[in-house]
């Protein structure tokens, strides 16, 4: 029988705390023998060197750290990490933020307000030098909260205010490019599935809408328009509502990508023919779009121009310092026509 040999766990990499302790000094002695060691007397800095030697005790990272006062690492808050939207912005700013000697740490809020909280207190404990956020919807102590930390930071595609640096698309041009297009195709039953209206961009695609409806002298029939949150689910529930009226438009607008995959497959199951029975539009690419049946008409914002835009304001305003003002970067849509419309 063989015996049972005991896991060892790794052991835990010594702190600068662990090398004041064994050296018999104050930590602030320890960090002056990293950062400044000619301040220190010869005996006082061989004694400390001698306790880092025995703890296998590795300054150059902390050295670097100290000398910069930064921590060269940067959080990102998203809302779903599932969503190929969010993954291209992660990967985007993630691919700048390598290209300028920074590590992201990222974080998933599965669009929960209490966890973004958690997360954001989590990164200011692990002295992160900015935040990068796609909130899920309006909280107003997390504003607050920035502002007391101080810690710099840019909202992505949805913000609180205007206090803060953001880059966003233009939500309003978007869905003017959807409904001019509609127009020219001859629809006037136009729909849609409208996402959260806690955040800043489901309010300005919905008010869009309204707009651009009533500035093409259509009738806003509230009978063809449902208010859902940014999933497949529910978007897959509200056009399964619009059908069972019987009523239904002749093309739905989805707010975002999750909404309109969950429409296009509650369409397809209940035997309809898109675009002859009812046409579809998606805010937002979807992965694959051109090889579904049919292949989808959409507006595109780039993940990547948001993503690489973000990260830019980011690094700047750290760099900085905040003497910046609050900057906005709005990023212009465009329309994909594809066979999903007529």
């Amino acid at each position: 029988m063989r015996e049972k040999k005991d896991f060892i766990l790794p052991k835990k990499s010594p702190t600068m705390k662990d090398v004041a302790k064994k050296a018999g000094v104050s930590l602030s002695t320890v960090s002056r023998s990293i950062n400044s060691p000619h301040e220190l007397k010869q005996e006082t800095l061989m004694k400390v060197r001698k306790a880092m030697k025995e703890l296998n005790f590795s300054a150059n990272e902390i050295a670097r750290s100290l000398k910069n006062r930064k921590s060269q690492t940067i959080g990102i808050i998203i809302p779903n990490i599932l969503n190929p939207f969010f993954a291209r912005i992660v990967r985007s700013a993630e691919h700048y933020l390598f290209e300028n000697k920074y590590t992201p740490i990222i974080y998933d809020s599965e669009e929960d307000a209490i966890k973004e909280e958690k997360y954001l207190q989590s990164l200011l404990e692990r002295r992160v030098d900015g935040v990068l956020f796609v909130p899920s919807k309006e909280n107003k102590r997390i504003p607050e909260f920035i502002k007391q930390k101080s810690v710099p930071t840019v909202f992505i595609d949805r913000y609180f205010s205007k206090d803060f640096d953001f880059v966003k698309g233009n939500n309003y041009s978007g869905i003017a490019l959807i409904i001019s297009f509609l127009v020219s195709r001859g629809y006037e039953k136009i729909g849609m599935i409208a996402g959260s209206q806690e955040t800043v961009s489901g309010k300005e695609r919905y008010l869009a809408f309204l707009k651009a409806i009533t500035m093409h002298n259509l009738k806003v029939e509230k009978k063809y328009v449902k208010f859902g949150s940014y999933s497949i689910e529910s978007g897959y529930f509200r056009m399964n509502e619009l059908l069972n009226t019987g009523d239904y438009p002749e093309v739905i607008i989805s707010a975002n990508n999750f909404i309109g995959i969950g429409a296009f497959q509650a369409i397809k199951e209940r035997g309809y023919k898109i675009p002859d029975d009812i046409g579809i539009v998606i805010y937002d690419e979807v992965y694959l779009a051109d090889f579904v049946d049919p292949p989808l008409t959409v507006v595109v914002q780039s993940a990547e121009e948001l993503g690489r835009s973000a990260a830019e304001l980011l690094l700047e305003r750290i760099d900085s310092q905040g003497i910046l003002p609050p900057r906005e970067v709005v990023i212009e849509p465009k329309l994909i026509v594809r066979n999903s419309t007529k």
